[in-house]
């Protein structure tokens, strides 16, 4: 039974997985990667908006958060 699925949904399971296989990753491995970007850009959008309000706070945090995640990003380039 579980031939017939993977049969029948191969060439989709093939896309999903193909940006991930060739950053040497497995699906969940990027899945979390993905997630915790996501999520620190989100911090970030916060950041800028109470920024925006009350110029006092959060001055560098949004900067910061973006270099570190391009950095970061960066080195996994570069491993690969």
């Amino acid at each position: 039974m579980f031939s017939y699925f993977y049969n029948k949904y191969k060439s989709l399971i093939e896309k999903v997985n193909k940006h991930p296989y060739e950053n040497n990753m497995t699906y969940s491995k990027h899945f979390n990667h993905a997630i915790n970007m996501s999520y620190k850009l989100a911090y970030a959008g916060v950041a800028v908006f109470l920024h925006a309000i009350y110029p006092p706070v959060h001055e560098k945090t949004a900067s910061i958060i973006i270099k570190d995640l391009y950095f970061q990003n960066l080195n996994n380039i570069k491993k690969n």
